[in-house]
């Protein structure tokens, strides 16, 4: 799974995890109504879906872009797997945010600290919001952050792999939905049914009264959420991530659910709490729970909290598809005064994504530490 992520302020800022399910934002400091929008001409994409056993999926799955909270149906995969289409092409209504960042004030002289304008270097991408995913009934898909990219780049967004919901990331089963009575597994396979048809009223419906007939019926829940949510009913769709939960707290795909809404309404205190949760039922999830409990719990200044989530999530980032977690340690210990280990943070981050969306202002932190570095060291 590719990940990109948006832009940390330094010392003396918020730590923005300014994405609606993980990209970076779109906000610029002198343009407070402006908007940017995608046009047909500039955002060719395409790509692979496979199952985890590396098997293309025979039933239809659908490749769905969310881009500043809104979701919409691009395209879908064909009978190898692979899919195509122009970001945006038939949704012109999807804009991009850009209104105001709140300033952040310089840091003490001698003091670790990053021009705001310097780490929002990537500000104006367009494509800063947006997040591709599959969807399929029943599966978890990989999410591609398109933060970062631009027309230049390589238009394949490489694979996607589909993981079976009933599953958290640590293998364990959802032993309430697997225990669901026919009736209400009937409802669930009409409302995945719908789902595959674009008819996403009538999916809430049948998922509604799956769960009606089974409460405990976790995954219904799940797919009631995620139904909810492209009906723009975020209400309703929170609630139902709740209830899945609450039917079954091993099931670990609504956690991040949940998390995204409450990071697109910048709710940091929720963001760590359900982050927390996940992680506490589920250690070994995916890195990328780590790092919105890492980013939440420095927007709250709980910065002891912010350091372990970001070393606990480097451990679990073997194939180091989250730079961010370096940059995020780094700026930490550079903070702190521990500048050596720092930069060689900021190096890992560089080593691993030379070109990532964060890559001009990790460079500029890093150049920062060694300046005071070398100030600091006693004269030959």
């Amino acid at each position: 799974m590719r990940m990109n992520l948006c832009v940390f302020a330094p010392l003396g800022a918020v730590v923005l995890l300014c994405l609606p399910v993980f990209g970076q934002s779109t906000r610029s400091s002198n343009s407070a109504n402006a908007s940017t929008q995608i046009t047909d001409s500039s955002w060719f994409l395409n790509g692979h879906v496979v199952l985890e056993d590396g098997a293309v999926p025979t039933e239809r799955v659908d490749i769905e872009s969310t881009c500043d909270g809104v979701r919409h149906v691009e395209a879908h995969i064909d009978k190898k797997g692979e899919f195509s289409f122009r970001l945006g092409s038939s949704n012109n209504s999807v804009l991009q945010d850009a209104s105001s960042m709140s300033a952040t004030s310089a840091a003490p002289s001698g003091t670790f600290n990053v021009d705001p304008k310097l780490s929002m270097s990537m500000s104006q991408n367009p494509l800063g919001d947006c997040v591709v995913r599959a969807v399929l009934v029943g599966y978890r898909s990989d999410v591609i952050v398109l933060a970062g990219h631009t027309a230049a780049d390589n238009p394949n967004l490489g694979t996607i792999v589909l993981h079976p919901a009933g599953k958290s990331p640590g293998g364990a089963v959802s032993t309430a939905t697997l225990a669901a009575p026919k009736n209400a597994q009937k409802a669930f396979d009409k409302g995945a049914e719908a789902v595959k048809n674009k008819k996403n009223e009538e999916a809430a419906k049948n998922f509604s009264e799956a769960v009606k007939l089974y409460p405990q019926y976790a995954e219904a829940w799940y797919e009631l959420g995620r139904v909810q949510a492209s009906l723009n009913q975020a209400a309703a769709s929170r609630q139902s991530f709740d209830a899945a939960i609450k039917a079954d707290p091993n099931f670990t795909p609504p956690y991040m659910e949940i998390a995204q809404l409450e990071q697109q309404a910048r709710n940091w205190t929720a963001v760590a709490e359900i982050t927390g949760q996940l992680l506490k039922t589920a250690p070994d999830s995916d890195p990328l729970a780590y790092l919105y409990n890492s980013a939440a719990n420095l927007n709250l200044k709980n910065v002891e909290a912010a350091e372990q989530s970001a070393r606990e999530g480097l451990k679990h980032d073997t194939a180091h598809r989250i730079p961010k977690l370096w940059q995020i340690l780094g700026v930490i210990l550079a903070n702190r005064g521990e500048l050596a280990p720092a930069m060689e943070q900021f190096k890992n981050y560089l080593q691993f994504a030379p070109d990532g969306p964060d890559a001009a202002s990790v460079r500029t932190q890093l150049a920062q530490c060694e300046k005071l570095a070398d100030a600091s060291a006693p004269p030959k």
